[in-house]
């Protein structure tokens, strides 16, 4: 079933409620700390108010064992938005969905995710959980001159981080320069700075071109929104 462009699921175990302990760091993000190649990130102001606490920090368990994590963020307070390949790739039993969690400013614990579906053409996916303190996000892909990232960052395990650069749309995608990395995907763009709530891409790639715009994510366009929906009704059934 996972094989499958767009489909329906569910998950069999219940998540655990605090998140995992972050992993031993990277060498490579190490090497970068020392010799300043690492582009920064800034912590993202009070991730217990909204617009932050939308954002999801998601940790995926299999026969619980901590397999992974990712970003996602509530567009209701049962219902997160993240990248399809996030959990086709994690194959997870549970999923955790943490609400504005910070490891030093925010430890919430989390709410676990029961359905979930998906549409890999657009590489993103709705998750049914139970339900969280989140308010949700608006969606509207009508993004400005410069966005914001915001996500949990592998470099920055646990840490609600985010990143400003400019941005350029291409079709039904949005690119943008600035520092993106492994576990974002998923996150939310923002239009401008934050804290604004408008959501005008879900963050899906990152390249290694050379070209300043080497990320890039789905367009919050009419037609993602319409879809969301759509996943949203296909996994309550």
């Amino acid at each position: 079933m996972i094989d499958e462009a767009v489909g329906t699921g569910k998950f069999t175990e219940l998540a655990p409620l605090d998140a995992p302990p972050p992993p031993p760091r990277r060498l490579g993000d190490l090497l970068k700390s020392i010799f300043g190649t690492k582009r920064s990130r800034d912590d993202i102001p009070n991730p217990q108010l909204e617009p932050a606490r939308s954002i999801a920090f998601l940790c995926f368990y299999v026969n619980g064992r901590f397999v992974g994590s990712a970003t996602g963020f509530f567009v209701k307070p049962d219902v997160v938005v993240t990248a399809a390949h996030n959990i086709l790739m994690a194959k997870p039993t549970a999923v955790g969905a943490f609400a504005g969690y910070d490891a030093k400013r925010n430890p919430v614990q989390s709410v676990s995710a029961s359905r979930w579906a998906w549409d890999a053409q657009r590489d993103f996916a709705v998750l049914i959980t139970a339900p969280s303190p989140a308010s949700g996000l608006q969606l509207n892909g009508r993004p400005t001159a410069k966005v914001t990232l915001a996500g949990y960052a592998f470099g920055y395990f646990g840490q609600l981080t985010a990143g400003v650069g400019a941005a350029k749309t291409s079709g039904d995608k949005l690119l943008y320069a600035l520092p993106a990395d492994k576990g974002d995907s998923g996150g939310p763009i923002f239009a401008g700075a934050f804290p604004t709530a408008v959501v005008v891409a879900l963050h899906t790639d990152s390249f290694d071109t050379g070209n300043p715009f080497e990320a890039g994510g789905e367009l919050a366009d009419q037609q993602m929104i319409a879809r969301i929906a759509s996943l949203e009704a296909q996994a309550r059934t």
